[in-house]
């Protein structure tokens, strides 16, 4: 019985062995090849990965169970396979490559360089031209992915020059000369209001880019004024620099300015500058400075007013997604009066695809002026002995609130039916607009009559509807159009404006470095 016991006992484990012999690795990796065909890549990535812990000298597989963690969304996962087969197998270039593409595709850019290293190091010889092209390209994605577009351009005609085939790299480095291209601009804008206040510009525009992230533009500008049956004119030209530092994440623009007036004091100058931060995800910090003309009331055209405004804001989000702002602003007049504003508005999709979106939204604004400026329209007549006798007013020069409130409901709308048009319909509509309003009467105060002013609150509707239309009539020229119409506090508008832009890029496809 004991013999037979023991007999038992080993041709059972002989025959467990012999299963085990007889089962071959490639199962495993099949089964889990069949799990990613079927879709079910968390259950190929559980599978390989016991698999790769039992293999640790078989780097095509650890690539296997990191791209299944990868793709089953589990990151953490994948990086840390794809980190311990680096550590074993450091001399395996299409593992770097892989580990590299990962890392830049979930916005590690930093630790996908360090991995990409040796292959672009130049005492790398080991591997072949396309597998540091590749490399080479991964670098210049990175680059492009968090604005660099100077440095992705240079790493991708290094990849190029290595290996001309790489459809990766060319069709990137023509998206950025694309978008770098020498480029023009003419256009007309319209606007009338029941002020009553016109005009008519003509605006011609260039922009020239010294590299991909620094464009010099030159513009010019004619507008005619009619107001109170008065016609007044306005020349102005402007040039201007801006640019983005990676390294900094900061944006940096620049521009200054002469005009010709046919009122007030003819020849005067503009300027401007900004300087902005952005901060990890989409959060976008500004602080801008600029001294222009205002031109936005009847009176003001009477007299050269040139303004200063300080504004401070900060932006977050995508065109796509939840997107907002808020921010502050503080104007200064020549006559040492002040208006300052504050101001926010946030947007939420309610769709959103490649064909179009929907968004809604509140906004506010806050607005005060340090002094008004509203003064009687005509001379004031009041005789001794009358009462205080209304005075109809104006704001003369420039407008002033007081106490401005205005709470209101966004919404916008977006559509493309083709790649080359672009529909877009936005408005807002105030759930509740208050300010101070002034009064002015006159009292008579023999021998003359003095002008008091006095506020009362006053509840308005401001509200405004607008629509655009982009159209890239070809791959060189773009059309756009827009209007809008609505109220304010104190006058009723329309606007509408054309524009045609034409960029040289045929000039940049025939580059030969681009095919």
């Amino acid at each position: 019985m004991r013999v037979r016991a023991i007999l038992t006992v080993s041709l059972l484990a002989a025959a467990n062995l012999s299963a085990q012999a007889g089962t071959p690795s490639i199962d495993t990796i099949a089964e889990a090849r069949r799990l990613r065909d079927a879709n079910d890549f968390a259950g190929a990535a559980a599978l390989m990965r016991s698999y790769v812990e039992s293999h640790p000298d078989d780097p095509g597989s650890a690539r296997f169970a990191a791209l299944m963690a990868y793709w089953s969304k589990d990151q953490p996962t994948a990086d840390a396979i794809y980190a311990g087969a680096i550590g074993r197998h450091p001399s395996d270039a299409e593992l770097r490559l892989e580990y590299g593409r990962f890392l830049v595709e979930t916005g590690k850019p930093s630790r996908a360089r360090d991995v990409l290293a040796p292959l672009t190091a130049n005492r790398s010889t080991s591997n072949s031209a396309r597998q540091i092209a590749r490399a080479r390209t991964l670098l210049g994605t990175a680059d492009y992915w968090r604005g660099d577009f100077t440095g992705a351009r240079n790493e991708f005609r290094t990849a190029l020059a290595l290996d001309s085939s790489l459809a990766d790299a060319r069709r990137q480095l023509l998206e950025i000369e694309t978008a770098a291209a020498p480029w023009v601009r003419v256009g007309t804008d319209l606007w009338d209001d029941d002020q009553p206040l016109r005009y008519a510009s003509f605006n011609a525009e260039g922009g020239w880019f010294v590299t991909p992230l620094t464009p010099i533009d030159v513009r010019a500008r004619s507008s005619v004024y009619d107001a109170d049956s008065a016609s007044h004119a306005i020349l102005a030209a402007e040039a201007s620099v801006t640019s983005y530092f990676p390294a900094a994440h900061l944006d940096l623009a620049a521009g200054a300015g002469v005009l010709d007036r046919s009122f007030g004091e003819a020849l005067d100058w503009t300027a401007r500058v900004s300087l902005g931060v952005r901060l990890p995800g989409t959060v976008q910090l500004q602080a801008k400075y600029a001294r222009s003309p205002y031109t936005n009331t009847v009176r003001s055209l009477d007299q050269g007013i040139m303004v200063q405004a300080l504004e401070a804001n900060a932006r977050f989000g995508k065109a796509v997604s939840w997107n907002g702002e808020l921010g502050a602003r503080h104007e200064i007049y020549p006559d040492d009066n002040s208006v300052s504003s504050g101001f926010g508005w946030i947007l939420a999709p309610l769709a959103s695809g490649e064909k179009g979106a929907l968004h809604i939204g509140y906004g506010f604004t806050a607005q005060s002026a340090a002094e008004s400026r509203f003064l009687p329209r005509a001379d004031v007549n009041v005789r001794p002995g009358d009462p205080p006798t209304m005075i109809p007013g104006e704001y003369n020069p420039y407008y002033t609130p007081d106490n401005l409130r205005v709470h209101s409901a966004l919404a916008n709308a977006s559509v493309r039916p083709t790649r080359q048009l672009r529909i877009e319909a936005g408005g807002r509509y105030a759930l509740s607009a208050r300010e101070d309003a002034p009064v002015l009467y006159g009292v008579a105060s023999p021998p003359s009559a003095t002008v008091e002013r006095t506020f009362y609150e006053r509840s308005f509707t401001p509200w405004s509807a607008r629509g655009t239309m982009d159209w890239n009539a070809t791959p060189a020229m773009r059309i756009s159009l827009g209007a809008e119409h609505g109220r304010e506090a104190y006058y009723q508008f329309t606007t509408a404006r054309v524009e045609l832009t034409y960029t040289f890029v045929p000039r940049v496809h025939e580059r030969e470095d681009l095919h």
